[in-house]
């Protein structure tokens, strides 16, 4: 008997998209705003946002990709 989550692919994608705005939004507040200016000072801020940005976009694409994947794995599984 084998179990077959339905919602794993759709679960996965919905934390990843938390974790990819929740990085994004850090981001952009230590590239656009004054937060923190006392902690971070302005080189390293450009630096950790821009980082922070990157990786949040990077991450996003590569989870919707395997999004994609494993649903079209899914699909060819039913045939």
């Amino acid at each position: 008997m084998t179990f077959k989550n339905p919602g794993r692919g759709i679960n996965t994608l919905a934390l990843a998209a938390l974790v990819v705005f929740t990085f994004l939004g850090l981001g952009f507040l230590l590239v656009f705003t004054d937060a923190f200016i006392d902690n971070i000072k302005h080189p390293n801020r450009i630096y950790v946002g821009v980082g922070l940005m990157v990786w949040s976009v990077m991450r996003a694409w590569l989870a919707w990709r395997k999004y994609k994947r494993d649903n079209e794995n899914r699909e060819h599984e039913e045939e």
